[in-house]
């Protein structure tokens, strides 16, 4: 799952990994490569519900301790990336934690608002433990992570806040910190920008972005070695975000650091110049060579755009009051069907297929709407959702049914898919797959025929609805209000 791990509340490492535990789950770094690795999330079991607060690798049992807000003390199994629920103290946050080494006893400390406590390892019991039996690690873990550091860096200390501070100026508070690679370094996690790397011999403190910026995904799209996630405007921080296909680059574009879109973005188009957001904020083009931003005027301001379309020149979209033509580099050209909700647009059949609250319509590219086959059976009835086209096949969802046009006629409704996905949504073709996504899942349809797969929300999926669907070399995925469910096609999907 990739979702938004701005707000880090404990690291530790262990003889080559580096693990931060944040709001979306537990980030994991390999500090030799320097490359991410995947992170553990709530499909794993990883207790977001519970708010992670504290973090500490234990090398007796290979495992990394995590305590929570609600007071429940976790284990992360490396070796095998499995949670387990180990103690449930009831004696408030757990804000830090010491594992004792086998020659200090069998048990971890806690510390909460009340004092420290240990918990034995296997039987789970827990018993005060008064100060004068603390070890001096134990006291040194009572200090902020900020005031620890400064006390190990003088460096850091004359450097103050700066060192942490994002392209809008923003400085964000040091939680916690580990050891790097070498001396010198330290890995810094903040609360609400992530990870830094600091070199106290430079004064440098680079950022390590991971993740989204929202608390859910929105469009997605694939764009050679990149996947663009757009978000759905749902934090503290919004934008759509740019990541390589290994997980190994982000690029985060923060709405209010660039004028890009903060509310939920429903479609994104990749052309050879530029890169197009439709949501419901509008209409935003990112130049590719420039990495400049524009909103479309007369596109803009609470205008919802649902869907877009490329075409010779420039492209069409689909908004709340009628379908808008716009060239490559970002002017309106036309408006047609003007005051009219419009939901897809698709270019196919030598024109254009549009689809509204209340039907579809094929139109031409001057505006004129194509006269009906004559004899052929008619088009599906709105509202249409989704419309996507592809190797002489048009598809058009309902919300109740799917619906294909091959040249002569429509066929439909099919209504095994809206069966188990529930209320459709969306439409994406991969060029091998038919993908359809829904309030209750996603389903797939292989080009031949050869039936559909599904992935539900509950067994496959930890969320609904399914908003979009993007398909890389080795991986499927599937965007939700909890984030980017990401799965490998290896294993059949």
């Amino acid at each position: 799952m990739l979702t938004s791990f701005h707000l880090v509340s404990g690291m530790t490492r262990d003889d080559r990994q580096l693990y931060a535990a944040s709001e979306g789950g537990l980030q994991i770094l390999d500090l030799l490569s320097g490359r991410w690795q995947q992170p553990s999330t709530m499909e794993d079991g990883y207790p977001v519900d519970e708010g992670p607060a504290a973090a500490a690798y234990d090398p007796f049992e290979r495992v990394v301790w995590l305590g929570t807000t609600t007071g429940g003390l976790h284990s992360y199994q490396v070796d095998f990336g499995r949670w387990r629920l180990e103690a449930s103290p009831g004696l408030g946050p757990i804000v830090a934690i010491l594992p004792l080494s086998e020659d200090r006893g069998e048990g971890v400390l806690v510390r909460t608002p009340t004092g420290w406590y240990l918990v034995e390892r296997f039987s789970g019991a827990v018993r005060p433990l008064p100060p004068g039996q603390l070890p001096p690690e134990a006291a040194a873990l009572e200090a902020p992570a900020h005031e620890r550091l400064r006390l190990l860096e003088p460096a850091y200390a004359a450097a103050g806040a700066t060192l942490t501070a994002d392209r809008g100026g923003r400085t964000w508070p040091v939680t916690s910190f580990v050891a790097g690679d070498r001396p010198g370094v330290y890995w810094l996690g903040t609360a609400g920008d992530n990870l830094y790397r600091l070199d106290v011999r430079f004064l440098e403190a680079e950022p390590r972005p991971f993740g989204l910026l929202t608390s859910g995904s929105g469009a997605l799209a694939v764009d050679a070695g990149w996947l663009w996630i757009g978000g759905d405007g749902r934090g503290p921080r919004r934008g759509p975000v740019r990541a390589g296909h290994d997980l190994q680059q982000w690029r985060q574009y923060e709405a209010g650091i660039v004028p890009a879109p903060s509310e939920l973005v429903e479609d994104i188009l990749v052309t050879a110049d530029a890169v197009w957001f439709g949501g419901r904020g509008g209409l935003y083009r990112l130049d590719r060579r420039s990495d400049r931003w524009l909103q479309v005027a007369g596109v803009g301001g609470r205008l919802p755009v649902r869907r877009l379309a490329a075409v010779e020149g420039g492209l069409w979209a689909a908004t709340d009051l009628g379908l808008v033509r716009v060239s490559a580099d970002g002017a309106v050209e036309g408006t047609f069907f003007e005051g009219r909700a419009v939901h897809a647009v698709v270019a196919a059949n030598g024109g254009i297929w549009v689809g509204g609250a209340g039907s579809l319509v094929h139109m031409m590219e001057d505006g004129q709407v194509a006269a009906p086959i004559p004899g052929a059976p008619p088009a599906p009835p709105g509202p249409v959702v989704d419309l996507v086209s592809d190797r002489g096949d048009t598809w058009a969802a309902t919300p109740d049914a799917l619906w294909r046009f091959d040249g002569r006629g429509w066929e439909g409704p099919l209504r095994e898919v809206p069966t188990n996905v529930g209320r459709l949504r969306r439409l994406r073709l991969t060029g091998e797959a038919l993908w359809v996504t829904g309030d209750a899942g996603a389903a797939r349809r292989m080009r031949d025929e050869s039936g559909w797969r599904y992935l539900l929300v509950g067994r496959d999926l930890p969320a609904g609805p399914a908003l979009d669907v993007a398909v890389t070399e080795d991986h499927v995925h599937v965007s939700t209000p909890m984030g980017v469910v990401r799965l490998e096609r290896r294993r059949g999907y």
